[in-house]
């Protein structure tokens, strides 16, 4: 079975901010992001703007890094909030909760990957650096 992610709605992403905060992951995200890696990513903003060249493995360390972080605050989080993001994530497939349940761990990455990637999530992203300003 093949599940694509449907035109995404206001409601859904209230869905969205309730699953991020029943997972508790913004605020973790935001100490990650604001702590030991704060003057690194800030550095590395500081050289894009002015067009200098950083050294591409020193971005990708840090980079690697962050996302080490994060992959172990979602490990550690996720696994007890399994029914939530099933519930959501059929909500957003209009999909029965035993699709998700059944559906193959790499179509479910995939899916995942989806809605990550997906224009609707762009946008949003885009609108949220706009309000950020």
């Amino acid at each position: 079975m093949t599940l694509r992610i449907r035109t995404l709605t206001f409601d859904d992403f209230m869905g969205l901010l309730d699953l991020a905060n029943k997972i508790n992951i913004i605020e973790p995200i935001e100490d990650i992001l604001s702590g030991k890696y704060r003057d690194n990513i800030i550095q590395m903003v500081k050289n894009q703007q002015n067009n200098s060249e950083s050294e591409t493995s020193e971005v990708e360390q840090v980079g690697f890094s962050i996302i080490t972080e994060i992959a172990k605050l979602f490990i550690t989080k996720i696994p007890t909030h399994k029914e939530a993001i099933y519930g959501y994530l059929a909500q957003i497939t209009n999909s029965e909760l035993s699709d998700i349940e059944t559906l193959p761990m790499v179509d479910a990455f995939s899916l995942i990957n989806d809605f990550f990637t997906s224009e609707d999530f762009k946008k949003l992203g885009k609108l949220y650096a706009q309000f950020k300003k």
